[in-house]
C-alpha cells in the first residue's frame, strides 16, 4: 500500500483553485420536489395596514391602534388553527417593536385572526410592520 503525504501550503504559496480549469460534468436528475412546509397561509402587513404579499388571506383591517383582523380566504378555518406573528422591521417605523397573536380574537370578527401590536413600553402601536403564518 502506498502511503501519501499530507502537504500544505507554504507561506509564499496559495491553494490553486483547478475547478475553472476543468470541464463541467453532465447535468445530474431533478430531485423529488421534498414534503410540504407546515405553513398552511400567510401575510405580509405594513405598518399603514397594507398588504405587502400574501397566501390564502383576502383583507386586513386595523380597527385601533395596534389592533389588526386578518380575515383568511375559504382554504383556512380561523377556529381550528394556529397563528404566529412577528415583528417585521423592514416595513415597520423604528425598532424595539412587538406583534403577538391575540387568543381569542376578541376585537375581530368571528373567523378572523387578531394580531397586536406594541412598542416595548407594551403600548398599542401602528408603526409595526408584521408577518402573521398559520400552521
Amino acid at each position: 500500500m502506498r502511503r501519501v503525504r499530507k502537504t500544505t501550503c507554504r507561506k509564499s504559496e496559495r491553494p490553486a483553485d483547478v475547478a475553472p480549469l476543468l470541464p463541467a460534468g453532465p447535468r445530474g436528475l431533478r430531485g423529488d420536489d421534498g414534503a410540504r412546509g407546515p405553513a398552511r397561509g400567510w401575510v405580509h402587513v405594513d405598518n399603514a395596514a397594507n398588504i405587502v404579499s400574501t397566501s390564502h388571506f383576502a383583507a386586513v383591517q386595523r380597527v385601533a391602534t395596534g389592533v389588526y383582523c386578518l380575515e383568511p380566504d375559504g382554504t383556512i378555518d380561523a377556529t381550528a388553527s394556529l397563528g404566529l406573528a412577528t415583528p417585521e422591521y423592514g416595513y415597520s417605523a423604528g425598532s424595539s417593536l412587538l406583534a403577538y397573536v391575540h387568543v381569542p380574537a376578541s376585537s375581530c370578527p368571528a373567523g378572523t385572526f387578531q394580531v397586536d401590536t406594541v412598542d416595548l413600553q407594551g403600548m398599542p402601536s401602528s408603526d409595526v410592520a408584521f408577518l402573521f403564518v398559520v400552521i
